[in-house]
């Protein structure tokens, strides 16, 4: 079961040849912190994470502002040891 506790809305740089950095989202990056903020928790705290995007490029920008790495797989202690 799935419960939203909050959710956020930003506006990137339209055109991405404008932003500081092309492999960064600032308004992802906003978005996360503001979600994680009202919800009280933080990337640590959650167990199972989908990133799904038809552009493999967007996955990769989300992972960094979410601060992932794309190969964790298995986010808890348990999973990680029943898959090892």
């Amino acid at each position: 079961m799935v419960f939203i506790w909050t959710g956020a809305n930003c506006t990137e740089i339209w055109n991405p040849i404008s932003r500081p950095d092309l492999g960064r989202s600032p308004a992802l990056g906003a978005a996360v912190a503001g979600v994680s903020d009202a919800a009280g928790v933080g990337i640590d705290d959650i167990d199972h994470l989908d990133l799904y995007s038809c552009f493999p490029s967007a996955v990769d920008v989300a992972a960094t502002e979410l601060g992932v790495a794309l190969d964790e797989v298995c986010r808890t202690s348990a999973v990680r040891e029943a898959t090892t």
